[in-house]
């Protein structure tokens, strides 16, 4: 619960402090939305879990403002060892690494890649997002668990879901190609 409280912290000190210009909405226009499916069905693509749909709900609202994106590596190592992310040489409180984790199979075909767009889909398949700028770096789980919660013990159930995740996280840039009224209406009925 502390966490979610700094995290709704982070947004109200990013409104106070002057980067109010920086609350970000990744919402694509709906009138934009069918161009931006009829390409993201071309792409490869990587299903959401349960709480990664959750989190783009949280970004594409710009809750986790000034991210773009699930976390890049840059974003996580900060996030993880200082509760902050640096933007324009300024310290955003960000204490909750918001990651996508992926397979190594994922990886080696992301790095493939030409232009590192991926879709992503809800837990029902379908297409919600592009991530775009894709990064692929080394899920250190262990660390991650002791850092977020203080604990590494693989019976809690937060760390069990990170243990069971990818070996991976990918990081970028996002393109919500659904409505937060959907996201609700799922994560609701879930």
């Amino acid at each position: 619960m502390a966490r979610c409280a700094a995290m709704v912290g982070a947004v109200l000190l990013c409104l106070q402090s002057g980067l109010a210009e920086s609350v970000v909405d990744l919402s694509v226009k709906p009138s934009e939305r069918p161009k931006y499916l009829a390409e993201a069905a071309k792409m490869k693509s990587l299903q959401l879990s349960e709480e990664e749909f959750q989190w783009v709900h949280v970004l594409a609202e710009g809750w986790a403002s000034p991210l773009e994106g699930f976390m890049t590596e840059e974003q996580y190592l900060q996030s993880s060892h200082f509760e902050h992310i640096v933007v324009n040489g300024e310290f955003v409180p960000m204490p909750v690494p918001i990651v996508k984790s992926c397979t190594l199979a994922d990886k080696e075909a992301i790095d493939k890649l030409e232009k590192k767009e991926i879709a992503l889909t809800g837990p029902d398949g379908k297409i919600v997002a592009i991530l775009s700028e894709a990064e692929v770096y080394q899920h250190m789980k262990e660390e991650r668990s002791g850092r977020t919660f203080g604990i590494t013990h693989g019976e809690h159930p937060y760390i069990k879901m990170i243990n069971d995740s990818g070996d991976w996280l990918v990081g970028g840039k996002l393109k919500v190609l659904i409505d937060s009224s959907t996201t609700m209406a799922w994560i609701s009925s879930g």
